[in-house]
């Protein structure tokens, strides 16, 4: 959802306060018809509109007047995100849900076992193991790792390398 400049800052100020346009109505008595036509610049606030939401937003009125860069409906985004985060979704969604390869090398299938009981996800790896991602991802199906690069994998996941005699 991009952002847009508003002739006034109401959306980012019921963004702060975490309020529907129905929330704003019930606050400042204003009607919700008006509340979207004064936060597009459809209407022309008045100085009625100007005290009472300068009172409900506790601002100045030149705060309220100040044009605003903000999404139309951010109480909305944020709601939405929260919820996409408690289903698995979002930036961190694919933590602790990697493909694990079937036919990869035993020591790249150990890799993404840890990884995902971790919650590991591969660009969490990349900085601190200095391995590109895409190398990371094409152990899985297309190369496999020297062993550099898997040990500083591992190290950056906690883990080390070790040579162990066969019991």
């Amino acid at each position: 959802m991009s952002t847009r400049t508003h002739p006034n800052s109401i959306v980012q100020l019921r963004g702060k306060c975490d309020w529907s346009l129905q929330d704003l109505e019930k606050h400042s008595r204003i009607d919700e018809w008006t509340l979207r036509h004064l936060e597009t610049g459809r209407v022309t606030m008045h100085a009625g509109h100007i005290q009472r939401l300068s009172t409900v937003f506790g601002c100045s009125a030149e705060e309220l007047l100040k044009p605003c860069r903000s999404r139309r409906n951010p109480q909305l985004s944020r709601r939405r995100s929260l919820q996409n985060l408690e289903l698995g979704r979002g930036p961190r969604r694919w933590a602790g849900n990697l493909t694990v390869p079937k036919k990869g090398h035993p020591l790249v299938r150990d890799l993404y076992q840890l990884m995902n009981a971790n919650k590991v996800l591969i660009k969490d790896l990349v900085q601190p193991s200095g391995v590109k991602a895409t190398t990371i991802s094409e152990w899985r199906y297309r190369r496999t790792p020297n062993v550099a690069s898997l040990e500083a994998v591992l190290n950056a996941l906690g883990f080390r390398l070790d040579i162990v005699p066969d019991e």
